[in-house]
C-alpha cells in the first residue's frame, strides 16, 4: 500500500553536545551538535549546513507537490547503492564499538550508527512514497569488508577502520555530489543535499581521527 506523504516538516536542529544527548529522543529533527559541525571548519561549511538545513525543511514541506514525479534508472540506481551504503556504515560503526580501543575511534563508531539511520530512515520512507525496493542486507562486497575487519583488534583494527571510513567516504561524496546536481526527481535531489553535509563532517573526523592514530590519509 502506497504511504502517504509526510505534510509536516522534518528540520534539522544544530544543538550542543550535552544538549543533543537529552533532546535525540523527544524531537522529530535530527539534532547535529554545533561542537562537531565547528571542529571541523567554522567558517563557509557552517553556512553551507545550514543553507542545506532550510532546504531539508522545505523539502519535508513540499513533498506532495513531487509525489507525480518519477525515477529514471540512474536515480534509482543511486538510491539503491546509497542504501547499501548506509548498511554498511551502521555496521562499520557497531563494529567499532565492540572493537576499537581507542576513545575516539569507539566515539566515531557511535556518532557514524545514528547519523547513517537517520539518513537510512529517510532514504526507506522516500522509497516508501515511491514504491521501489531497496537492499535491507549487505551485499557480498561489503560482507566481506566486515569480515575482514571483524578479524581485526586493538590499534590494527582502529587503523583499519579509519582508513576503511576515509576510503568509503570519499567514494560516497563524489555520488552524492553528482546526484544532488544532476538528479531531475526532486526528492532523491534534496535528500542527496541534506545528507552531503553529513558525510563531509564525516570525511572530516576520519581524516583528523586519523592523525591522532599518527596516520597517512592523504588520498
Amino acid at each position: 500500500m502506497r504511504r502517504a506523504p509526510r505534510s509536516h516538516p522534518r528540520i534539522i536542529f544544530l544543538v550542543s553536545d550535552d544538549e543533543r544527548k537529552h533532546l535525540v529522543p523527544h524531537m522529530g529533527g535530527i539534532l547535529y551538535s554545533t561542537e562537531r559541525l565547528l571542529d571541523h571548519n567554522p567558517g563557509s561549511f557552517m553556512a553551507r549546513y545550514l543553507f542545506v538545513a532550510l532546504s531539508v525543511a522545505a523539502f519535508f514541506t513540499t513533498t506532495p507537490l513531487w509525489a507525480a514525479q518519477k525515477l529514471d534508472a540512474k536515480e534509482m540506481a543511486f538510491l539503491q547503492k546509497a542504501a547499501q551504503g548506509q548498511l554498511a556504515e551502521i555496521a562499520l560503526g557497531k563494529l567499532a564499538l565492540k572493537k576499537a580501543s581507542h576513545k575516539e575511534v569507539k566515539e566515531f563508531g557511535a556518532e557514524i550508527i545514528e547519523d547513517h539511520q537517520y539518513a537510512s530512515q529517510e532514504l526507506n520512507e522516500l522509497s516508501a512514497e515511491e514504491g521501489i525496493y531497496l537492499p535491507a542486507q549487505l551485499d557480498d562486497k561489503h560482507k566481506a569488508q566486515q569480515q575482514r575487519l571483524s578479524h581485526l583488534s586493538g590499534k590494527e583494527f582502529d587503523e583499519a577502520f579509519i582508513a576503511c571510513l576515509l576510503n568509503n567516504h570519499r567514494k560516497i561524496l563524489k555520488e552524492f555530489e553528482k546526484n544532488a546536481a544532476m538528479s531531475q526527481n526532486a526528492k532523491v535531489r534534496h535528500w542527496a543535499e541534506a545528507t552531503l553535509p553529513i558525510l563531509t563532517v564525516h570525511l572530516k573526523k576520519a581524516e583528523r581521527v586519523s592523525d591522532v592514530l599518527g596516520l597517512d590519509h592523504a588520498k
